[in-house]
């Protein structure tokens, strides 16, 4: 019923089974039997991140969609953080197989929309979330980042320049350090 009704709303939307933003009509879908909260909290702030950064690349629109799924409310207050969620799982299970190589910071910073939505999109979900975990609860630079990085956009496309002004450091040369915060406890479930 929910994919029935997508498309008599909107033609050729991208398939999906839990929901999704559709920015030409501005419409969100949820499928409340597949995902139910979770889902609405991830597309709820697809349209927040298009007003405010319409330029932001897929991977962190979607990482930062994907951390809200489930919101931890309590630990501090006033804030809002992700918890570790089925997506770190996802992400072991790539670190494990032949595709560690491939999963680094600088990856992300340099994939495009369409390389993202590839045959690994499931991959790149974990790995945007959990970049932007890691850059929130650990490093607790996320939000400097991203302000720096929209406000410069016209000078620093791929976000690199203001990671470097705030973490001191590159994504390639911080993916080590990102990495093992993913594999330890901290990081954990």
């Amino acid at each position: 019923r929910f994919n029935a009704f997508r498309d008599r709303r909107v033609h050729g939307a991208r398939e999906t089974p839990y929901g999704l933003y559709h920015p030409a009509t501005r419409e969100i879908f949820v499928n409340t039997a597949a995902a139910g909260v979770t889902t609405l909290t991830h597309e709820l702030t697809h349209p927040l991140l298009e007003a405010d950064f319409p330029r932001a690349p897929l991977w962190l629109v979607e990482g930062l969609s994907s951390l809200y799924e489930l919101p931890d409310l309590t630990s501090e207050p006033g804030q809002i953080h992700g918890k570790p969620d089925q997506r770190r799982g996802d992400l072991l299970r790539g670190l494990s197989s032949g595709l560690r190589k491939s999963i680094r910071l600088d990856a992300l910073f340099n994939m495009s929309d369409s390389d993202f939505r590839n045959e690994l999109e499931p991959l790149h979900y974990a790995m945007s979330r959990e970049a932007v975990r890691w850059l929130d609860t650990k490093e607790h630079k996320l939000w400097p980042l991203y302000k720096a990085w929209r406000d410069d956009w016209l000078d620093d496309h791929g976000g690199e320049k203001a990671f470097l002004r705030l973490m001191g450091r590159t994504p390639a040369e911080a993916s080590d350090d990102w990495l093992a915060w993913v594999e330890s406890h901290e990081g954990g479930l």
